[in-house]
């Protein structure tokens, strides 16, 4: 089957559908914070005083949504903010930056419903003090998880798949397979489902909660905590190899919002590749201990970027693009996207998370960013059980318009865990030696179980 891609550069070629592969598409732009969700860290200038408790509210305000249940929103000068859902609301005056949750208003408006926070822009609003009143359903709460814009992707979080336990030990055996000589080096590793979380250790480290859905894929102990030594010291993995590769790879969860259940992918295959975009293969090295990176822009609201989507399975090869595809039942849809390989030699992250990693530019690294890497895509695996299923699906980050299609705020994030000696044997022996080690073969007779 071949695959053709955009781009002198690149090259059409044939693959097995089990290791479907797709040519990188184009740079990446934006970060991966919006305006609200890469709020401060703590709370700066803050001056609150608290006018109203919970409030039925009967108004001929005007207000303006400034940010989603969870996540951090600035306001210039003082100005009055309300709490809440549809007529529930808490008001306070606030100063500077501050949370937009129940803690910071003092209760719970509205249990059990994702809330939101409005200033007001004019007019006044009247109201009517009363009790919240909770309802006695046992159910698990939905929960909303967002970055930042217009909408929001709710999620049921009883409805969250359970935690796999992983590989607790290095799973690496002798089995006489090698791969074969090609102009494209190549090592590709399976990982399965690892947890969910709204965590981003590197967007928000330190700060659990505080970001959309996560789903999380290697590195069983991942959390807001985790840090490069954490990352390479600790957990199990859920990748072949075991704790030879405790990397952590995560996406925005995809949703089913017809029911709000989180969808567990039946599996990711990582690659590393190099020969793309110009890059030679014996110019890439082994990347450095405790890198983190990112792909995509989680605000990104248009059907551009470094990610597709493709169906695989079923006569569906030709259904790919930048929005979530309808593929048809018993077929697979694959998520893939993209991350840069050249680093600029110096820093392992930088603020924006992207600054010190560059896409090749001309088919080759540029000179702010000489050092080449092997260039890492994600390929996560949803499988299609049900028809039309897909036209209900959107990503947690998926804050935009909704009646725009699901998908367009892809994006990846990764944090080096190998073992150093392990990365080292499939760069130098499948990567920079032009070969194709197909999964899990780290090219010299070993293989990652």
């Amino acid at each position: 089957m071949h695959h053709p891609v955009s781009g002198g550069a690149r090259r059409a070629h044939r693959v097995p559908l089990a290791l479907l592969t797709i040519a990188l598409l184009s740079a990446c732009g934006g970060g991966d914070t919006g305006t609200v969700e890469g709020g401060p860290t703590a709370v700066d200038s803050l001056t609150v005083t608290d006018t109203r408790q919970q409030a039925l509210a009967t108004t001929t305000a005007t207000w303006k949504h400034i940010a989603w249940e969870n996540q951090w929103f600035s306001v210039s000068g003082t100005q009055t903010v309300r709490y809440g859902v549809d007529s529930s609301w808490l008001t306070k005056t606030v100063t500077g930056s501050v949370p937009c949750t129940n803690s910071f208003f003092g209760s719970d408006p509205a249990w059990g419903r994702a809330k939101t926070c409005q200033v007001l822009v004019s007019g006044t609003t009247t109201t009517t003090t009363t009790s919240p009143t909770p309802t006695t359903t046992t159910s698990t709460s939905t929960t909303t998880s967002t970055s930042s814009g217009s909408t929001t992707v709710s999620y049921d979080a009883s409805k969250i798949p359970p935690r796999a336990s992983g590989y607790s030990t290095d799973r690496i055996q002798f089995t006489g397979q090698y791969g074969f000589g090609t102009d494209i080096g190549s090592f590709r590793i399976n990982c399965d489902y690892s947890h969910m979380a709204p965590d981003d250790p590197i967007v928000h480290p330190n700060l659990p909660g505080r970001s959309h859905l996560h789903t999380f894929f290697g590195n069983t102990g991942t959390n807001a905590a985790s840090t490069a030594s954490s990352i390479a010291g600790s957990g199990s993995s859920t990748c072949h190899g075991g704790t030879a590769n405790r990397s952590a790879y995560w996406v925005p969860t995809m949703i089913d919002t017809g029911n709000g259940a989180p969808l567990k992918p039946s599996s990711m295959l990582i690659y590393y590749k190099t020969g793309y975009n110009g890059v030679r293969p014996g110019q890439v090295q082994t990347m450095p201990a405790g890198l983190r990176m990112i792909a995509g822009n989680a605000g990104n609201a248009a059907p551009e970027g470094p990610f597709k989507y493709v169906c695989v399975g079923k006569g569906s090869e030709y259904m790919t693009g930048h929005k979530i595809q309808n593929c048809p039942a018993g077929a697979q849809m694959w998520q893939l996207i993209y991350f840069p390989q050249c680093w600029d030699g110096r820093n392992l992250d930088s603020p924006d998370h992207k600054s010190h990693m560059s896409y090749p530019v001309n088919g080759t690294c540029p000179s702010t960013h000489p050092v080449a890497l092997p260039e890492v895509s994600y390929n996560v695996i949803y499988d299609v059980t049900e028809t039309n299923a897909p036209l209900r699906w959107r990503l947690s980050s998926d804050t935009y318009d909704r009646s725009l299609p699901g998908g367009y705020s892809a994006h990846g994030d990764w944090f080096n865990g190998w073992k150093p000696e392990v990365m080292k044997a499939f760069v130098d022996n499948c990567d920079r030696a032009s070969v194709d080690c197909r999964a899990n073969l780290l090219g010299d007779g070993r293989s990652l179980l």
